[in-house]
Parts: structure tokens; C-alpha cells; sequence
């Protein structure tokens, strides 16, 4: 049973919300939920709602073999043909780092970067995405990427598994962005119509995209701006 996108916080990739470092360029956001709360609250009147692009997940290979050099060559095969299935097949993509926040392009990862030799048991994680496709429930599309990686054949006792929680991605910010400062410009000139005698301020749209999601597959996005009324003299 995989937990849905609502259960979990937000955590952004390359662009965040206040409090967290901000990117002026932005290609991508990849959002989990420890923090919904929190941002929710926060939200303003103008944002967007989309339909995610990509959904990550952690994917961990874990090898008991009590040999060590058999342990570690069972590992190192699996992470070759991880990348190697993944390469071949169209819409889903690998990188390193975790969940949730700044992540490394696969082919800059090496082995012994994610290679972990606690213990007896050895193990490497990585981060798998998935796209997402039209009408394709969360459900359905980690069932497909479940299935992906039991796909793949395991080399000696190594097994995979899927983490627990998700992370909803958006890409092209930079479009949203510019969608939503033209939404925040309409409103401001609607409320000056309204409050003729009166001066608007706005203030924060230097700020990044921030995103929440709102259900299984949907995001809410806004730039976290301010808005003054400023009550004119006479």
C-alpha cells in the first residue's frame, strides 16, 4: 500500500517557499507534505492549480549475502541495470540526493557515492521518477512503477523496494510563474477599479513558485506575494 502525496510535507527542489533558499531560474519543482500545513495557511488569493508532471520515489536495493565482495558485486550489478532499465525506458528518469529536495543527475552518481556498508546488510538508494500519463490515477501510476523495478532481475539475494512516501514535480516553472504574476497583475488593477481612492502596494514578487499538493496528482502553485491598500489623502 503506497501512501498518498496528501499524508506527506512540502519540500521543494529548486525553488521554495520563504524560509527556504530561493532560485531565480527555476526547471522544476518536486514536492512531498510535511509541511502542508504550515504553507497552507499562507497561501494567497491568486495561484493555479496543475496536474503534477512526474511523481519521485525512492528506490532502495539491500543485499544480505554474507560474502562481502559477492554483497558488494551483487549491489553494483543491480545499480548498473537500474540505470540501464531505466535508460531504455521512455518517462521515467534516476537521479541521486533525496526525496524531496536537490538532486543529482544519474550520470554524475557514482556507486560508491550511494553505497551504504552499515551493518551486515549493504544498500544503495536512489530516487526514481515517473511521468505522469492523461487519465492515470497516483495508484495506477505507482503500481507501473512498481512494476518497473520488479522488471528489473535481481542479481543473488539483493532485493528492491519503493519508499513509503512520494513526491509530486512540477517542470517549465518558469511558465507558471509568469502565468501567475499576469494573474496577480489583473487582480491589482481590478482592485484599484475598486478602491478608486485608494493606493496598492505589492511587494514579494521576487519570490520563487511555491507548490502544495492538493490531491493525488494535482498541485496548487502561487507566488507568495504581499498586497497593500494604502488609503489615499483627501
Amino acid at each position: 500500500m503506497f501512501r498518498t502525496v496528501l499524508m506527506a510535507g512540502l519540500c521543494l527542489a529548486m525553488g521554495v517557499a520563504p524560509g527556504f533558499a530561493q532560485e531565480t531560474r527555476q526547471e522544476s519543482i518536486m514536492v512531498t507534505a510535511s509541511m502542508i500545513e504550515e504553507n497552507a495557511a499562507a497561501i494567497p488569493a491568486i495561484s493555479r492549480k496543475v496536474r503534477a508532471d512526474f511523481v519521485s520515489v525512492e528506490v532502495s536495493y539491500h543485499s544480505a549475502t554474507r560474502d562481502v565482495a559477492q554483497r558488494r558485486a551483487e549491489l553494483e550489478t543491480m545499480f548498473a541495470r537500474l540505470k540501464e532499465a531505466v535508460a531504455k525506458t521512455p518517462g521515467v528518469f534516476l537521479s541521486g540526493g533525496e526525496l524531496g529536495y536537490a538532486t543529482a543527475p544519474i550520470d554524475t552518481v557514482l556507486f560508491s557515492d550511494v553505497l551504504n556498508t552499515y551493518g551486515e546488510a549493504w544498500s544503495f538508494s536512489l530516487i526514481l521518477g515517473v511521468d505522469t500519463r492523461p487519465d492515470e490515477t497516483f495508484d495506477q501510476l505507482m503500481e507501473r512503477a512498481d512494476a518497473f523495478v520488479k522488471g528489473i532481475p535481481a542479481m543473488g539475494r539483493s532485493e528492491a523496494w519503493l519508499g513509503d512516501e512520494q513526491a509530486l514535480g512540477a517542470r517549465d516553472i518558469d511558465s507558471h510563474r509568469l502565468a501567475l504574476l499576469q494573474d496577480i497583475s489583473a487582480e491589482t488593477s481590478r482592485l484599484q477599479a475598486i478602491f478608486s481612492a485608494s493606493e496598492l502596494h505589492v511587494g514579494g514578487l521576487e519570490s520563487g513558485v511555491v507548490m502544495i499538493p492538493t490531491g493525488p496528482l494535482e498541485l496548487q502553485l502561487y507566488v507568495p506575494y504581499t498586497l497593500k491598500i494604502m488609503q489615499s489623502p483627501g
